[in-house]
């Protein structure tokens, strides 16, 4: 075989020219800055074109050659499971470009698509200037909404009037645990109805370090709902203070 019939022989067991095992490791290795991962990537030994040092524990399977053979397996990924030369990490050896995506798919699209979430619904909330903070939970795919409440910022009153239900605390004494409990339930039937989605909601009196607290977990497809709907009602102006000669 002369050297032009290997390179393509090479090129057909890779895939298109943009499946070369470089450009694998490059779009692999952004998949898990994206899913906020530590793992280092390079090109694979031979007969792998990507090999994956894991950091971070992925909590698809246990950290160990035999739990991730195991997934890997069970998902139709053509790859092997071993520790690196040192005995500490775990190493994925891809084969396959097609091993590569479907790797990616199931273990890592799930984790971006999370943060992608939380991140959107963060950004929506700051242009309302709304005490509120919010974070992926990437051991479920959800994303916690947590917002932080008191009688100088009515949170949760000003949210649920941006999700266009004013009046939400209408009879509740607030200082008052059983109200606020009622509250984040109030809250929670908005979502659910808003989603056509069942949410669930945690709340929390203040404490002398804190003010009350309702925490709501959402889906993913919660959250960019909730995103949408709060995108699409202007932000308030934000207080300008007067400038004097």
């Amino acid at each position: 075989m002369n050297e032009q019939q290997t390179v393509t022989t090479k090129q057909r067991e890779l895939g298109p020219a943009s499946d070369t095992p470089e450009s694998l490791r490059d779009r692999l290795d952004e998949a898990f800055r994206d899913a906020g991962a530590e793992a280092s990537c390079h090109v694979g030994p031979s007969g792998s074109v990507v090999s994956v040092t894991l950091y971070t524990r992925m909590l698809s399977f246990e950290p160990n050659p035999e739990g991730a053979t195991v997934w890997l397996q069970a998902n139709d990924i053509d790859a092997d499971a071993r520790f690196d030369s040192e005995g500490l990490h775990l190493v994925v050896d891809l084969h396959t470009p097609q091993a590569v995506a479907r790797f990616t798919d199931l273990l890592l699209a799930p984790h971006v698509r999370t943060r992608a979430a939380a991140a959107e619904l963060a950004e929506a909330l700051s242009t309302h200037y709304l005490s509120t903070s919010v974070r992926p939970d990437l051991s479920n795919h959800t994303v916690e909404l947590r917002l932080h409440d008191n009688a100088d910022l009515h949170t949760t009153r000003t949210v649920a009037e941006v999700l266009g239900a004013p009046g939400i605390d209408e009879g509740l004494d607030l200082s008052r645990k059983k109200h606020l409990r009622r509250l984040a339930e109030r809250l929670t039937w908005l979502i659910t109805g808003i989603t056509t989605a069942p949410t669930s909601a945690v709340a929390v009196p203040e404490c002398a370090h804190t003010p009350d607290q309702i925490t709501l977990c959402l889906t993913q497809h919660q959250a960019r709902q909730l995103t949408t709907r709060i995108q699409a009602v202007p932000p308030p102006e934000p207080d300008i203070e007067p400038t004097t000669a």
